[in-house]
């Protein structure tokens, strides 16, 4: 049943790796303080671009950007332009471990066991990736670090998902959010990318209207619902507009801090500053 599942999976895959090489040559580094991970479920989906690759306990070499690509779905992790490991692995098994950070028990496509562990730092921000098995070896990839003064210049752009306190609609009047990360096909199942400052995305909202980089739409509508999402348990709630015009809705899912955690509209997701 296994090998089943695991060629499906490939198979799938396969026919997305031309669009993903194209994409990869335009990619930036991925950073350590990208995204905070609360739980393994958060890493579907995710692509990280490392900047330092290790072979055993060898010095680190650095990559350019895009060289290597660490791509997640839910049953598979691949990692694109790596000669060392070539092939897709089937996750078997994933789980959290507190000393660690997150664990994929990992297979070949000859049923060959591997693991991969997500090291987190002491804020839960994913700074390594360690790979071993008896036929593949042992590899370390490194996430890209920002000085400070890059994040001072991050935090005073982009909005931080703490800034606001947000239990209803009426706490997001006369604010705005410039977000940091999207994803452009949210159906398709795009990538989450950068935004740059000159992408001049943001979200203004007033009490009749929400002004966007995409347009101003009426907003016929608020209403707040509990909600929750199985890969990101730290949903508790989804603020639902109903928009004149040719978006009809937004979405705007609370976290259980009660701040934005990311918005939904149309088939787009934008992500605020972790």
């Amino acid at each position: 049943m296994r090998i089943i599942l695991f060629l499906i999976c490939f198979c799938s895959l396969f026919c997305t790796l031309s669009q993903h090489s194209l994409a990869q040559k335009n990619m930036e580094y991925s950073y350590i303080s990208d995204k905070k991970y609360r739980t393994v479920h958060e890493f579907k989906d995710q692509v990280f671009v490392p900047a330092a690759y290790q072979l055993k306990l060898e010095e680190p070499n650095k990559l350019n950007a895009g060289k290597v690509v660490i791509r997640f779905s839910n049953n598979q992790v691949i990692f694109e332009g790596s000669k060392e490991l070539p092939e897709p692995f089937f996750i078997s098994n994933k789980y959290q471990d507190r000393k660690v950070g997150f664990v994929f028990e990992l297979m070949d496509k000859r049923n060959r066991p591997a693991k991969l562990k997500a090291v987190l730092d002491k804020d839960n921000y994913v700074f390594l990736f360690y790979f071993y098995s008896k036929k593949w070896g042992e590899h370390s990839y490194y996430l890209a670090e920002k000085s400070a003064y890059e994040l001072a210049e991050d935090k005073s752009y982009f909005t931080s998902r703490s800034k606001y306190f947000i239990r209803s609609y009426s706490n997001l009047v006369n604010k705005k959010i410039t977000p940091y990360t999207y994803v452009a096909d949210l159906e398709g199942g795009g990538d989450q990318e950068k935004i740059r400052k000159d992408d001049n995305f943001f979200f203004e909202f007033q009490e009749k209207q929400l002004v966007t980089h995409k347009g101003t739409f009426e907003i016929k509508n608020a209403k707040t619902f509990e909600y929750q999402l199985k890969e990101n348990p730290a949903i508790k709630a989804r603020i639902e507009l109903d928009l004149k015009g040719k978006i009809k809705k937004a979405f705007i899912y609370i976290n259980f801090k009660k701040e934005v955690e990311f918005i939904d509209i149309g088939n787009e997701r934008y992500f605020l500053l972790p």
